[in-house]
């Protein structure tokens, strides 16, 4: 069943959201207050982008160009970091727009058999909006110096921290661990 920018409205604003409707695109612009990442303004909030495509059947909710990367040897390992996330992380996806070299986070999905409710609006909001800023550390390490993510050390908003390994990186996607029987040797067995 469709839904309506409208009604999207609706339950941003019972959310407490602000957010500006834009019915010429047929998005509406809201933002989601962080404590790692920032943004291309060096401001701890992210912009995210509701967009109803299909006649109201289909949602895209995205994070558009949340990170840059003009550097070509930060690929590899900024590709890897983004698999490992896409594979362990429900919901969210990134994008690459090779032209513009950007990265994007995105969650989408059709409403073809019932209306988009107001749960799942803010639960995939708040979803992508927790793993961007949740892993922010990683991405932009890679993104800084495209080496491997052992033993560097990091900016987390007011201390500096030790970037835990891969391993410890793997871990932090799945909460306290993947229920393994032991710990592998290296970080390079598990990527």
């Amino acid at each position: 069943m469709a839904s309506s920018l409208t009604e999207i409205a609706g339950f941003l604003e019972k959310g407490s959201f602000v957010f500006d409707l834009k019915e010429e695109d047929n998005s509406i612009i809201t933002l989601s207050p962080m404590n790692n990442y920032i943004d291309q303004g060096g401001d701890y909030i992210l912009p995210i982008v509701i967009l109803l495509q299909e006649d109201g059947r289909f949602i895209r909710i995205s994070a558009p160009n949340c990170y840059a990367y003009k550097n070509a040897e930060t690929g590899p390992e900024l590709f890897q970091i983004i698999l490992v996330l896409s594979f362990h992380c429900k919901m969210l996806q990134f994008e690459c727009d090779r032209m513009e070299e950007t990265l994007s986070a995105v969650v989408e999905f059709p409403l073809e058999d019932s209306p988009l409710t107001e749960k799942q609006l803010l639960r995939c909001i708040n979803s992508m909006s927790q793993m961007v800023d949740r892993f922010d550390p990683w991405i932009r390490l890679v993104l800084s110096n495209g080496r491997s993510l052992s033993g560097r050390e990091i900016k987390l908003r007011d201390q500096t921290e030790q970037v835990p390994s891969v391993m410890s990186f793997l871990k932090a996607i799945k909460g306290e661990g993947f229920g393994l029987e032991k710990e592998q040797e290296s970080d390079e067995e598990w990527i």
